[in-house]
């Protein structure tokens, strides 16, 4: 996913905040959930997913006029967790951060962890 640098995204240096990068791993996570959930899941559910943690290593400076690209993919699925890997690359291929995320799973109603349904521990089985 291509990730626009904006104007507002850099500090007095120049160089992309360090926030900016959270704000891009929620991007990169809810184009994940609506590519592989969106078309293969109807009706309402009482269960969604919450950021439990995150973690961020930052490599190499991004600047304005910079062009990064962010990848996530699925590396862990627990019972009631998703563990996401993130990378960000420059236009020179260099990965200039990367991150690692902890989704997990509750139930709206009770606020609690719950486990992931089968059928969408399948969708994201699968890919």
């Amino acid at each position: 996913m291509n990730l626009p640098i904006r104007p507002y995204d850099v500090d007095v240096a120049g160089i992309v905040s360090n926030i900016v990068y959270v704000r891009w791993l929620e991007d990169l996570r809810m184009e994940l959930f609506s590519t592989r959930l969106a078309p293969k899941v109807s009706g309402s559910r009482e269960l969604m997913t919450v950021v439990a943690r995150t973690e961020i290593n930052y490599r190499k400076s991004l600047r304005f006029y910079d062009q990064c690209t962010g990848r996530v993919r699925v590396v862990e699925i627990g019972r009631t967790s998703l563990t996401l890997d993130a990378s960000f690359v420059n236009l020179s291929g260099e990965t200039v951060a990367d991150a690692r995320q902890i989704n997990v799973h509750i139930d709206i109603t009770t606020g609690r962890p719950s486990s992931l349904p089968d059928d969408l521990r399948v969708l994201f089985e699968q890919g």
